[in-house]
């Protein structure tokens, strides 16, 4: 089984002058994609009413994604490509015509054998919770999702020389052996079309904090019962 045949679910969280929970939609094709609500990219002074458009958030099997910009893609295995990415000065001093962001792939839950396998009690008691793999052996299940980080060893560098408490992060993206280049994010073929990015808002401290406060907590878990 792969994400789109797993549910699809995604939450979004719109900016509005209006903070409100999540809306659930459904991403198993890239007509769904296509068919939500998408603003153009703001401008330095955009206007936030009530209307679906800009992304505060979004949560996908329990990961929490803001950004500039948040693009989504099917890759040829049926998982959901998610990337995350920012690219505004304005808001992130230390760019220097670049950017950086985080790719995600979500996949449907598998039974996990590198964890502690549940006793028999457990999988009488957890039905939903657990699942035989390949060769009949009872897990707990869990989620199939992988991320890299993109990002230019000068531009982390940068953010740590203007202000290592707030941008303490770049350290940890500096040491990760994971780490690509921001000219090696998506592009080509595999770029997000137009049609499949949604694109964040500056809100000011009060709205963004009126939202954070509006949005309801979902558990990785939940994904599970699709």
């Amino acid at each position: 089984m792969a994400w789109v045949d797993s549910g699809g679910k995604v939450l979004i969280q719109w900016a509005t002058a209006t903070a409100a929970d999540w809306v659930e939609y459904t991403f198993t094709s890239m007509s769904d994609v296509r068919a939500v609500p998408k603003k153009p990219e703001p401008s330095d002074s955009p206007l936030i009413d009530d209307e679906p458009g800009w992304i505060a958030a979004v949560n996908i099997q329990g990961v929490v994604l803001t950004g500039d910009h948040v693009g989504f893609n099917l890759d040829g295995q049926g998982r959901l490509v998610v990337g995350k990415w920012n690219d505004d000065p304005a808001d992130w001093p230390f760019l220097d015509r670049d950017g950086f962001g985080l790719l995600y792939t979500f996949d449907s839950f598998a039974p996990d054998n590198t964890i502690r396998l549940p006793t028999p009690e457990q999988v009488a008691a957890n039905p939903t919770r657990v699942a035989q793999d390949a060769f009949g052996q009872w897990c707990w299940i869990n989620t199939r999702q992988t991320v890299t980080p993109y990002a230019n060893t000068a531009t982390l560098e940068a953010a740590l020389a203007l202000d290592p408490v707030e941008y303490q992060w770049a350290q940890f993206w500096l040491d990760d052996p994971n780490r690509l280049e921001w000219s090696d994010w998506p592009s080509g073929p595999n770029a997000f079309g137009k049609n499949d990015i949604i694109h964040g808002v500056w809100l000011d401290e009060p709205t963004w904090r009126s939202l954070e406060q509006a949005r309801s907590e979902h558990s990785w878990r939940e994904w599970g019962a699709e």
